[in-house]
């Protein structure tokens, strides 16, 4: 019903609608496991770098560069 409605307002085959669809969806597969990831402590692995590096100053842009790559690594990878 939604598909045909949206089919005729765009003007767009339902069959390539419904094709579009099916493409989108994930499906998994007997080797991946459908449970998500496990969170990852980035505040926890900063402070764990921080306290194994030998210098006894670091800069700056260092801290924020390591914080800016814990912060994109712990975004979640959908």
């Amino acid at each position: 019903m939604h598909l045909q409605r949206l089919s005729q307002v765009l003007k767009i085959p339902q069959i390539k609608i419904s094709t579009a669809l099916d493409a989108s969806r994930h499906i998994f597969t007997p080797r991946e496991n459908p449970m998500p990831h496990a969170p990852f402590d980035a505040f926890g692995q900063f402070i764990e770098i921080l306290e194994h590096d030998k210098r006894r100053n670091v800069s700056r842009s260092y801290v924020l560069n390591l914080a800016k790559n814990l912060y994109r690594g712990s975004q979640v990878k959908k």
